[in-house]
């Protein structure tokens, strides 16, 4: 009996698709709170830590900070490429993949000392409103320089964190 898929040119799956399972609500909410905590808490030392240092050492402060993502970074990162299968030496090896990481590195170190620099006469209401015109405005530049389409989803969900940084500035 013959079949409509031609059995020889279909590949086989080394691993059959699996369904994850969703995670509970119990513990989307209680990541989602950590994330807002973590969050306050992190725009809060960011703020002292340059105001603190000050424009003379932004450098060295900035440096720290990207150090940190490093090591941050690497704790995530070292333990799925050496006990997991999830990261292949393949992915690892990708043609003109290393430069790519380069470039984006190099951009947001710059990014990064040019936020401590300002910060110190940023006021602290406004540093929210400053970092989150990164979202919007990285969905732009991406439709420009990339092509990339977005749906409307997304775009309203960068709109309405626009909105609320704007909102988070405005007097009470």
């Amino acid at each position: 009996m013959a079949s409509s898929i031609n059995e020889e040119s279909t590949p086989l799956l080394k691993h059959p698709p699996t369904q994850k399972k969703p995670i509970s609500r119990t513990l989307l909410a209680t990541v989602m709170a950590g994330l807002i905590v973590l969050g306050a808490c992190n725009f809060v030392s960011i703020k002292v830590m340059y105001a603190s240092y000050g424009g003379r050492y932004a450098y060295f402060a900035s440096q720290g900070v990207n150090v940190l993502y490093l090591v941050f970074g690497g704790m995530v990162l070292y333990p799925l490429m050496c006990c997991t299968n999830q990261i292949t030496a393949a992915e690892r090896n990708t043609p003109g993949l290393h430069r790519k990481f380069f470039i984006m590195g190099v951009l947001d170190c710059f990014g990064t000392f040019l936020a401590a620099i300002g910060n110190v006469y940023t006021p602290g209401q406004y540093q929210p409103l400053l970092n989150q015109t990164l979202i919007p405005l990285t969905l732009l530049f991406s439709f420009l320089g990339l092509g990339t389409r977005f749906r409307r989803l997304e775009v309203t969900g960068a709109l309405l964190i626009m909105l609320g940084a704007c909102c988070s500035v405005l007097p009470a």
